[in-house]
């Protein structure tokens, strides 16, 4: 997906557990991140303090790619739960087959 300078792709492989929760992994990398910050910021999404926190926290988390305009993080999927990085975000999706 592209958008003026922002670019955000999202990689990896998911499948339903036995439980038919999400469970695998997937990598999204988003070039230009500060774009996409912004934007929220302006749309009214977060508010200014908080921008200024997760821009410190991204910009961590970007120095991992070696690319401080790169962010690469993770996205897994176990044990019916969902992480961004290391921070738990809550239960995993439910997953079901088309009939």
């Amino acid at each position: 997906l592209s958008w003026g300078d922002l670019t955000v792709s999202l990689s990896g492989e998911v499948m339903a557990d036995t439980a038919g929760f999400a469970d695998g992994s997937l990598s999204l990398q988003v070039r230009n991140w500060r774009v996409a910050l912004d934007a929220a910021q302006a749309a009214g999404l977060i508010q200014p303090d908080i921008a200024r926190t997760m821009e410190r926290a991204l910009r961590i988390l970007a120095l991992g790619s070696g690319n401080p305009d790169m962010l690469e993080v993770p996205i897994t999927f176990a044990n019916g739960q969902t992480r961004f990085a290391m921070i738990p975000l809550g239960p995993a999706p439910v997953l079901r087959q088309r009939q």
